[in-house]
């Protein structure tokens, strides 16, 4: 199972992820690639692709999260910080002239979004990582 930039607005992760061990077989895996908070103490810039403002945004810290898989009944096999990765990523990037693109489908305030979430990364207030979990042989 794979999930790409999908908790942040749910605010019930231990369930979230219970229903993901609950579909896996034993050492089946979970591959996640998310925004976390980088410190549960610092206010984020709002919007951001995920939420206009705090009241749908859910973002648990890399201890939380780790700590939810594990009482999910999954063994964290590799946890990377991409952060960095992103950041010069995004630096790279120019907004599209014409045609399809993410822009057309988030809306007018992609390009504020865009830039809040730069913002938040560049101020160490999210962090983005990319996980592997493996379902453990029993269900705790």
């Amino acid at each position: 199972m794979w999930t790409q930039h999908v908790v942040m607005n749910i605010p019930d992760r231990e369930r979230v992820y219970r229903e993901f061990r609950r579909i896996l077989r034993p050492g089946g895996k979970l591959a996640f690639f998310d925004v976390l908070a980088a410190d549960a103490n610092l206010e984020l810039h709002f919007p951001v692709p995920w939420a206009e403002s705090s009241e749908t945004s859910f973002l648990l810290t890399q201890d939380e999260t780790s700590s939810v898989l594990v009482t999910a009944s999954f063994t964290i096999t590799a946890w990377n910080d991409v952060t960095k990765e992103a950041l010069k990523w995004i630096v790279q990037q120019k907004p599209p002239t014409q045609g399809f693109n993410l822009g057309v489908v988030m809306g007018p305030r992609f390009a504020e979004m865009s830039a809040n979430l730069a913002r938040n990364l560049r101020e160490g207030r999210v962090c983005l990582v990319m996980g592997i979990c493996t379902a453990a042989s029993t269900r705790s």
